[in-house]
């Protein structure tokens, strides 16, 4: 978080961290918010529930499949079994967010 969060000298508004960025055009700025993906069951460390959810619908899920699918030296099993659990997370976090499909988060502000 201290990479974006400026309470403790966040990399984001340091202009000397990263002097080629500057360079480039790419001026110093500070996050007003921040997001973390939350499980459906436990929220972040089982301490805070979710504050925000996203809406997903099918073809969002087949997307997430396919992304998951990518990052093969994480994922061994087959395809079928990563679907799957893709699904059955969204469906979990929609039960949270009362709607069919969701992926949840906590913000911070």
């Amino acid at each position: 978080m201290n990479t974006v969060y400026p309470s403790g000298g966040g990399a984001a508004d340091n202009d000397l961290l990263f002097e080629d960025l500057m360079f480039a055009g790419v001026q110093p700025w500070k996050t007003s918010e921040l997001y973390f993906f939350v499980e459906p069951s436990t929220g972040v460390g089982g301490v805070a529930p979710p504050t925000h959810y996203l809406e997903l619908n099918n073809r969002l899920i087949d997307e997430k499949c396919v992304a998951f699918g990518m990052h093969r030296s994480q994922v061994q099993n087959d395809g079928a079994s990563v679907n799957a659990s893709v699904k059955w997370w969204a469906e979990q976090s929609g039960q949270v967010a009362d709607v069919p499909l969701a992926e949840l988060f906590v913000g911070f502000f």
